[in-house]
């Protein structure tokens, strides 16, 4: 080769090395700035502490077709306790040229210390981030919400802040619905929602769903009347208010209006009424033989119609205003969330100090030994009396026979598995309920009845349970927002084998993923059903790891320390991580400080992954039984295969 080339070649290597280079990078540069975000917090960027909150993030691609991940990342937790962790929501985000996409998630927010971060990735470039502040945007729930496309709506918060009432908006743009929640529990820390009629018929339909299922679980709905009467046949209006709408007609006298909002009109004020019907509706307001107000029981929830435009000037423009808005919001009460969400802590703790009957199964046994004394003097009598010797016969087999059945049934109750349900229903103005099922033992006594009532309003229930539990435990979990919410118990034990280096599987709803790396376990579990999950607990390498809330479609993940040294846990760890975990949540810490032990010595199985690894999965029953199941299969038994144990069908409630 030529000496003269060999600097031209390098020169001309280096040069399309540096140019290659340069545009990798102009190219991850450009792709950032070619896709548009724009991202919105729950309503209007504000959102209710410590509750679901939806988190829309609008995605606009000039640029090239992107094939990414899009990341949303919540910390919780205080780092003064050393509690700190994070949530992780993932979706993947296609999006060709000139694309347009709304991506939403529901988040669950506690504490307002840490940013959320969002991320859009492409293997690992980072095509864009932002760090979503949280300070100041809180509000303490529940929240009245205002969805309004039209200018008015500012007022309209202006009006409701005037009476101090707690409240907020959400921006409705007529273009991009996509910013209310298309999951029912979004509106978690909702309380009631005034909204423009003309924007439920543009709602998709995940969106109307989820506001016609709040709705049904106890949201209360309010809405107005219009100049354009016509839009009230749409179904979706019909299904929610059950309105029939004749015509207009203008109101003959506002005596009635200006005494409900304590402010008179100007003179000459003319208010155009919607002839209005209610299907099973109850008149709040009325002029004359006019209604003014109406509302209905919708589900457990209900709407409430006025029948004049409240977005019309002259309304807006009255001093009775706000005192209007203000009794109208009052018509029904709001669920609290300390009522909405049963304290099933209490409800235990006072099964758990019921009174002890020292001897209850000779309750059984005595109309049991009641019949066979009738039954031997119906059979003397029958026997003639001329024969003595038959009948003193009968009278001693009958005898012996008595005895040997009530001796038989003492040891029979001594050695039945009991069961008892009982169901907990809460105040009329709440539709959440517990049902308590099979708490059963073998070898053991039967409770007397113990009242189960805790500090929000349920009315007392009879519970009879054993007094020991060694078999099929199904113990009850917490209701947490609504009846489809999921209970998630999450075990590993002894995840330490060397021929596993990672398990995928699916259960209930969920999906799982776990794999050894150098750091640790990497675990995540993905929601693939149409709730969250809330409460989890993971017991992995003989500890418990909290698990954060997991909204629906997400999915979370977390590393976590292989330190598999070390024995099993003794009792009295079992005794502090129960205190810990559980006083937490609020319980009774003495309570569950007795229970929880006996839950993880008698949980063996529900998956067997290898000889090395114990997986075990709370459930949820369709029919509103929500409990763990556990099985105690003796201190000999062998080694389960993978799904031996018979899933629960859902629907079905095992009786004894």
């Amino acid at each position: 080769m030529n000496p003269c080339l060999k600097p031209m070649i390098k020169t001309l290597t280096l040069l399309l090395f540096f140019m290659a280079l340069f545009s990798r990078v102009l190219h991850a540069s450009g792709t950032t700035q070619l896709l548009q975000v724009k991202t919105i917090l729950g309503f209007g960027n504000q959102y209710a502490q410590d509750s679901w909150t939806p988190l829309t993030i609008r995605i606009e691609n000039n640029g090239p077709p992107v094939n990414a991940a899009l990341y949303a990342q919540v910390t919780q937790g205080s780092e003064y306790d050393n509690s700190v962790y994070q949530t992780t929501y993932s979706m993947t985000a296609d999006l060709p040229k000139g694309a347009r996409r709304i991506f939403q998630v529901i988040l669950h927010i506690k504490t307002d210390t840490h940013p959320i971060k969002i991320s859009l990735k492409h293997k690992e470039n980072v095509l864009y981030s932002e760090d979503i502040s949280l300070r100041g945007l809180g509000a303490q729930a529940p929240l009245n919400l205002v969805i309004s496309q039209s200018g008015s709506s500012q007022l309209m918060r202006s009006l409701l802040a005037q009476d101090g009432l707690n409240q907020t908006a959400a921006p409705f743009p007529g273009a991009l619905p996509g910013s209310l929640p298309e999951q029912w529990y979004g509106y978690d820390g909702i309380g009631k929602i005034i909204i423009d009629p003309e924007i439920i018929p543009q709602l998709s339909f995940k969106q109307y769903n989820a506001l016609q299922t709040w709705v049904l679980n106890g949201g209360c709905l309010i809405s107005s009347g219009k100049m354009n009467y016509g839009m009230f046949s749409h179904d979706r209006l019909t299904s929610l208010f059950g309105i029939d709408i004749s015509g207009l007609e203008k109101l003959s006298s506002v005596e009635k209006l200006e005494s409900y909002g304590n402010a008179s009109f100007s003179r000459g004020t003319n208010i155009w009424l919607n002839r209005a019907a209610m299907e099973e509706g109850t008149i709040r307001l009325a002029q004359g033989q006019t209604p003014l107000i109406l509302s209905r029981r919708q589900g457990d929830g209900h709407v409430v119609f006025i029948a004049f435009d409240a977005d019309d000037s002259v309304f807006l423009s009255w001093k009775g205003a706000p005192s209007f808005w203000k009794k109208t919001l009052s018509l029904h009460p709001t669920f609290s969330r300390e009522t909405r969400i049963p304290k099933l802590q209490t409800v235990l703790a006072a099964m758990m100090e019921g009174s002890r009957d020292a001897l209850p199964g000779f309750r059984v046994i005595i109309p049991f030994a009641a019949g066979y004394v009738v039954l031997i003097l119906l059979l003397s009598s029958v026997v003639p009396q001329k024969s003595r010797s038959k009948r003193i016969f009968y009278i001693t087999v009958l005898t012996i026979a008595t005895a040997f059945s009530v001796g038989s049934a003492l040891i029979m109750i001594q050695k039945t598995q009991f069961s008892a349900r009982a169901t907990v229903f809460y105040m009329k103005n709440d539709y959440r309920r517990i049902m308590i099922t099979s708490f059963s033992g073998i070898h053991s006594r039967v409770d007397k009845p113990i009242q189960v009532q805790n500090h929000h309003g349920v009315e007392p229930v009879d519970v009879v349970f054993p007094e020991e539990q060694k078999t099929a435990h199904r113990i009850p979990c917490e209701f947490q927002k609504g009846r489809d919410t999921q209970y998630l118990i999450a075990g590993m034990e002894r995840f330490s084998s060397i021929h596993t280096r990672s398990i995928s599987f699916k259960d209930a709803g969920l999906e799982y993923d776990i794999s050894r790396t150098e750091e640790g376990l990497d675990l995540r579990i993905q929601n693939l059903s149409d709730s969250p999950i809330t409460n989890g607990l993971l017991y992995v390498n003989n500890r418990f790891v909290p698990l954060p809330d997991i909204g629906s479609g997400t999915t979370f993940r977390q590393m976590i320390d292989d330190d598999v040294s070390g024995q099993a846990l003794s009792y009295e760890d079992k005794h502090r991580l129960a205190h810990h975990f559980f006083q937490g949540l609020g319980s009774n810490p003495r309570f569950f400080k007795s229970l929880l032990p006996v839950m993880i010595d008698e949980i063996h199985n529900m998956y067997r992954m290898d000889p090395e690894m114990v997986l075990f999965t709370g459930r949820y029953k369709h029919n509103g039984v929500l409990f763990w199941e556990m099985e105690h299969p003796g201190d000999s038994d062998p080694p389960l295969a993978v799904n031996q144990l018979e899933k629960p069908v859902d629907g079905e409630t095992d009786e004894i």
